[in-house]
């Protein structure tokens, strides 16, 4: 399993050659990947999974890949500080 810089480093990684337009498919699957779980887990509502909040979550990640910048490390560290807080939440 992977530890939490490689997590970051490799989420970082992904992240720039998104951007660089390398390999766009495959690389937005990998990230989507890597954040699934969190999206799913978010989807509850009542107890049941609430598609249409589903799709929200989905479509903000999406937003959030296309608005990220690879000149800026602030949103890298600002994507570790809401992975590290959407995990203690458990």
């Amino acid at each position: 399993m992977d530890t939490d810089i490689e997590k970051y480093e490799s989420i970082g990684y992904l992240l720039r050659n998104i951007k660089n337009g390398n390999d766009y498919h495959n690389t937005f699957n990998a990230i989507l990947e890597k954040f699934e779980s969190l999206i799913k887990k978010n989807s509850f509502l009542n107890g049941e999974v609430n598609c249409d909040l589903k799709s929200e979550l989905y479509v903000a990640f999406i937003k959030c890949i296309n608005k990220f910048s690879i000149d800026e490390k602030y949103y890298l560290e600002l994507l570790k500080i809401f992975y590290n807080n959407i995990n203690s939440s458990n």
